[in-house]
């Protein structure tokens, strides 16, 4: 895999909503371009599938406008 995992990422959204179970109601994850098959699994190792969005590429106008729209990158 390299050394950059969303691992940590993902087990730390696992243990805040484990913690905080009402922000499974507003939290999203949204991610925008190509991800490799494990990190995918991932998802639902740690329980966020239904919080979690993978999205192909898409135009670079589109990417900038959902990232324009964010609340964190």
């Amino acid at each position: 895999f390299n050394h950059a995992t969303p691992g940590p990422f993902f087990e730390a959204v696992a243990r805040v909503l484990a913690a905080t179970p009402r922000w499974r109601n507003v939290l999203r994850l949204r991610f925008v371009g190509s991800m490799i098959e494990p990190f995918r699994a991932m998802i639902g190792q740690h329980g966020i599938s239904d919080i979690t969005r993978v999205d192909g590429y898409l135009p670079h106008a589109e990417a900038l406008r959902l990232m324009a729209e964010a609340d964190a990158l």
